[in-house]
């Protein structure tokens, strides 16, 4: 079993067995640590289990004040497991509010803008706009020609912010 494994089944028992007040002092120290492979998901984790505000602030201002590059691509994959919609928006915004780069990741911002609710759209919106400068032209085309495609059935609301978004696209 590699450093990392270790870490993160020691990270996982702790939080499981702790106390509101323990967890949140556990999540508060992993904001002074570097890093490893698992350490969003188990956030994401907490996300989508904890009930104690505390604990979830914790949580929070982990994922926003995340600094390190490498860490988005697993930051997309606990946005693509969750079918909760506040956890989702709540990773979206954490994804603007760290300041890493998501340009790389845009199409799944352009998708989710489409097939989750309007406030996950809202925060795709503000990624979108951030990055949309380091996409090519045909990138951003097949992207219109994506978002143009599910505008038919939208309400007025969610058609007004995909036009929105395939403004930023021109």
């Amino acid at each position: 079993m590699n450093t990392n494994e270790n870490n993160y089944k020691k990270l996982r028992s702790s939080l499981i067995s702790s106390g509101p007040d323990e967890k949140t002092a556990i999540i508060n120290g992993l904001r002074a640590e570097k890093p490893f492979e698992g350490v969003v998901l188990l956030i994401a984790e907490i996300l989508e289990n904890e009930s104690d505000s505390g604990v979830l602030e914790a949580a929070l201002r982990f994922l926003n004040d995340l600094k390190h590059q490498s860490l988005c691509q697993e930051v997309i994959n606990a946005m693509n497991n969750t079918d909760n919609d506040l956890v989702m928006q709540k990773l979206t915004s954490s994804c603007w509010q760290s300041g890493l780069d998501y340009s790389e990741y845009l199409h799944h911002f352009i998708g989710w803008s489409v097939s989750k609710s309007y406030l996950v759209s809202l925060e795709c919106y503000s990624l979108i706009e951030q990055w949309v400068y380091k996409a090519g032209p045909d990138k951003r085309n097949k992207w219109k020609a994506q978002l143009r495609k599910a505008q038919p059935g939208m309400n007025t609301d969610r058609y007004k912010l995909t036009e929105a978004i395939i403004d930023l696209l021109d």
